[in-house]
């Protein structure tokens, strides 16, 4: 999983990054103890999209699921994409 995104971003900018993002998750859990978001999820009052890829390694269907339903009129679009898809903000050539 993590190839494709040493390939886009060299591996010294992608461990940085990741060790950085991690940092971030755990001061979240511990500041909310364990709960990043779902005191917010009511106050979304926009239509809202969810979507997930079913073989996502990560995050499992079970958390798009109760993000549908916690977010008044979300919708939840769930797709099958191949084991090495990455999405990327880079345009493919």
């Amino acid at each position: 999983m993590k190839k494709p995104l040493i390939e886009l971003y060299g591996e010294e900018y992608f461990r940085k990054a990741w060790s950085d993002c991690v940092d971030c998750w755990i001061g979240m859990y511990e500041k909310e103890g364990g709960d990043i978001c779902t005191k917010e999820l009511s106050q979304i009052n926009c239509p809202t999209l969810i979507i997930h890829g079913k073989k996502d390694p990560l995050v499992g269907i079970e958390h798009a699921e109760y993000l549908q339903k916690h977010i008044k009129n979300s919708r939840l679009i769930s797709f099958m994409i191949y084991e090495d898809c990455f999405i990327s903000s880079q345009p493919s050539t």
